[in-house]
């Protein structure tokens, strides 16, 4: 993904991308706000302006990049950014690993001067929408509103954890404004004017229209439909910038309109941690946007089940864990002490991830559990994911043994190639087992076709 993030910044003679190193040449950089003529003299994307202000507030931080001795030797604290990350060579510190990809810098001018420097990997995706709201200024792009979607592919493709794109830190619903410029620019067949989420300094908003044309074939009962799947509208309050928001999903239709999810977001604590409270989806494997999915209809983790209650998560480097104590009804109303506890942890590294879930959700009968696996990986333009679920319950009566459900297996596998750019293929695999005690009851459910983005904000799509 990094090299591709580069390579959209082009539009006619305008080129602009986050800079590094330099080749001597005098060229003035439009993101200097220390040299004449540059970014910071009237246009607001000045490197002070435009990306100082981020490094402040995520990076520059005591025990991270600032200090006497700064995360990798890199300080990114107030008057110390530009003069470390611009016009030095590639090793210029023993704590800077030579090997790490580089970010780009294209200025346009004459010549064109190509600058690189070893940003670290967190640093280069924080930067990444600076460089587009640049490009975005340059050719006059209004900025108006975002975007939403999840297709988890989309993560083990670029290596990237779902707190990168989304809101909710464990995925799916309304983008952040990565999420949202990445979508706009990396996503589609053709990049059309940069939108921004932002419908002021504090207050973003996001959107989703799908109509669904189906068709059933049978010589008795022949049927076709088109119906609204799901609209939704997001709203995000950013109360403490990187700090404290509120985020509101709300499904307009179809049937009666609901919140389908409501919670405050204080972020910014330690290990890359947050705390979540309110009403929202439990993190429990892959967050599938097909809710009949086996893996999601029989586990009960959809985006038609969020649930009330407290989520805690920690990300440091490439690990992730969540945990939700929640009511584990549904958001119905609660009627007794009884609580669900849903934990998921991953690895996420560039070319694979692997994690695994686990859920007890404890009444006054007895308890159901549910411990699973799920992991993914992308070779050239192929990503495969998948995931296994084991399904068991528990009685706390034992004259109600006959009651019991039996245990249940689950699983899903996906592949999704890349044939060009926005149009995808796709094949997904689902098994049922509804009881291990039972031969020959086992249940398949496979699906192929296509999507394509043509443009920004569209997304079309045929499956058998």
């Amino acid at each position: 993904m990094n090299s591709r993030l580069v390579r959209l910044l082009a539009v006619g003679t305008a080129v602009v991308g986050l800079a590094c190193g330099g080749d001597g040449s005098g060229v003035v950089d439009p993101m200097d706000n220390n040299n004449p003529g540059g970014g910071g003299n009237g246009g607001g994307t000045g490197f002070a302006a435009a990306v100082q202000p981020i490094f402040s507030a995520n990076c520059a931080l005591s025990g991270c990049h600032a200090g006497s001795s700064p995360a990798q030797g890199m300080n990114l604290s107030q008057g110390q950014a530009y003069a470390n990350i611009v016009n030095v060579g590639r090793c210029r510190s023993a704590a800077i690993l030579c090997r790490r990809p580089r970010l780009t810098l294209f200025v346009s001018g004459s010549p064109m001067v190509r600058r690189t420097t070893d940003l670290p990997y967190h640093v280069r995706v924080m930067l990444a929408p600076v460089a587009l709201a640049a490009m975005a200024s340059m050719v006059g792009v209004s900025v108006t509103h975002g975007m939403r979607a999840e297709e988890p592919h989309l993560a083990v493709r670029t290596g990237l954890k779902c707190a990168q794109c989304h809101v909710n830190r464990t995925g799916g619903g309304g983008r952040n404004d990565f999420g949202s410029a990445w979508a706009q620019t990396q996503l589609p067949s053709r990049t059309l004017a940069v939108r921004n989420r932002a419908l002021n300094d504090w207050v973003a908003i996001g959107m989703d229209l799908r109509v669904l044309a189906s068709a059933t074939v049978s010589d008795a009962t022949p049927r076709s439909e088109i119906a609204i799947q799901e609209a939704q509208v997001q709203l995000q309050a950013r109360l403490i910038a990187n700090v404290l928001s509120l985020y509101v999903d709300q499904t307009l239709g179809p049937g009666e309109a609901t919140a389908r999810e409501v919670f405050a977001l204080w972020e910014s604590l330690p290990l890359d941690g947050y705390v979540k409270a309110g009403k929202f989806m439990l993190p429990y494997g892959w967050r599938l946007w097909d809710d009949e999915a086996y893996v999601r209809q029989q586990t009960g983790f959809t985006y038609r089940t969020p649930d009330l209650g407290v989520e805690v998560g920690v990300e440091p480097g490439p690990l992730s864990l969540f945990v939700a104590l929640s009511n584990g009804n549904t958001s119905s109303v609660e009627n007794d002490s009884q609580k669900q506890v849903t934990t998921s942890a991953a690895y996420v590294g560039r070319r694979f991830r692997l994690g695994g879930s686990y859920s007890r959700n404890s009444d006054v009968d007895g308890q159901t559990d549910i411990a699973g696996g799920f992991g993914g990986f992308n070779v050239g333009p192929l990503a495969v994911l998948g995931e296994v679920d084991y399904i068991f319950d528990d009685l706390n009566d034992p004259g109600a043994a006959a009651n019991v459900p039996p245990d249940q297996l689950v699983a899903y596998v996906e592949g999704n190639l890349l044939a060009t750019r926005g149009l995808y293929a796709k094949v997904t695999y689902g098994y049922h087992d509804p009881n291990r005690d039972v031969i020959e009851d086992q249940r398949i459910r496979m699906r192929f076709g296509v999507e394509w983005f043509p443009t920004s904000f569209v997304q079309l799509a045929g499956f058998y």
